[in-house]
């Protein structure tokens, strides 16, 4: 995400401050706010672009979480009480978050974890969708105020 950005920047420090010699100062600086404007339209559309899987990803993993782990781990995240005396974990805990890498949740939900009664997904749902359902876990964090 920060490559367009920089490479805009990168641009910005490259537009000369005078086009020529010849030029009134007036054209000048006309010149060089077009090309400035040119390059933060294309920083913007950048940013947007990237910005547009995540956000679908998280939709498509809210409603897979809905369907399949809302009944255990509580819709807000929050362990249904006794699912969480089998082992269950609270979603919004930051500690546990910060722990876990995207890594092992998709291979919790893929694989299950036995021991504490939660099943395997990997015959249930697509790749896509584990990988859209390990976005939404990850936004049911709250913000951790500095």
């Amino acid at each position: 995400m920060a490559r367009p950005v920089l490479r805009a920047a990168l641009a910005l420090r490259t537009i000369p401050a005078h086009n020529s010699a010849n030029s009134p100062p007036g054209e000048q600086t006309e010149e060089r706010m077009k090309k400035i404007a040119v390059v933060l339209a294309f920083a913007i559309v950048a940013f947007a672009l990237l910005a547009i899987p995540l956000v679908a990803g998280e939709a498509e993993g809210k409603a897979v979480y809905a369907s399949k782990c809302a009944m255990c781990h509580g819709a807000d995240g929050v362990a249904k009480e006794m699912i969480a005396k089998k082992g269950a974990r609270n979603f919004n805990d930051p500690a546990w978050q910060k722990e876990k890498t995207d890594e092992a949740l998709t291979a919790a939900i893929t694989d299950g974890i036995k021991e504490k009664g939660m099943p395997a997904y990997k015959e249930k749902l697509k790749a896509e969708e584990i990988q859209d359902l390990v976005k939404f876990v990850r936004t049911l964090a709250p913000a951790v105020k500095k």
